[in-house]
């Protein structure tokens, strides 16, 4: 099992709980000083990083040739208040949920970073 945790000098750490063992830590493009919220989906070993300027990223955790995370993609989200919101991934895998700060809910295709739907 997997912890992820971040820091005030803009990194990540990633630790295996069960060994109680740190895997890695590396800093990351999202800006974390105004981090919204995270999702992390073990089966596909990717994460979805909320900011409160522009969208959100996704990230692919990398095992070889040494653990790290890879920057994937950004999601623009027009921005107008710093409310912190969700993001999640569907069951499928494919797709990214995110709420927004006028109320809207965004479903997002995670291959092409398109909108899908707009609830």
């Amino acid at each position: 099992s997997l912890m992820v945790t971040f820091l005030d000098s803009h990194e990540i750490v990633a630790w295996d709980i069960m060994l109680w063992k740190q895997l890695w830590h590396q800093k990351i493009r999202t800006h974390m000083y105004i981090f919204g919220s995270m999702a992390c989906h073990d089966g596909t070993k990717m994460l979805l990083i909320w900011n409160l300027i522009d969208g959100f990223d996704a990230y692919q955790l990398v095992d070889k040739p040494n653990n790290c995370l890879l920057h994937i993609c950004h999601f623009q989200v027009k921005i107008r208040q710093n409310h912190i919101c969700q993001v999640q991934f569907d069951l499928d895998r494919k797709t990214a949920i995110t709420g927004s700060d006028n109320g809207q809910v965004i479903v997002w295709d995670i291959s092409t970073r398109k909108q899908l739907q707009v609830l």
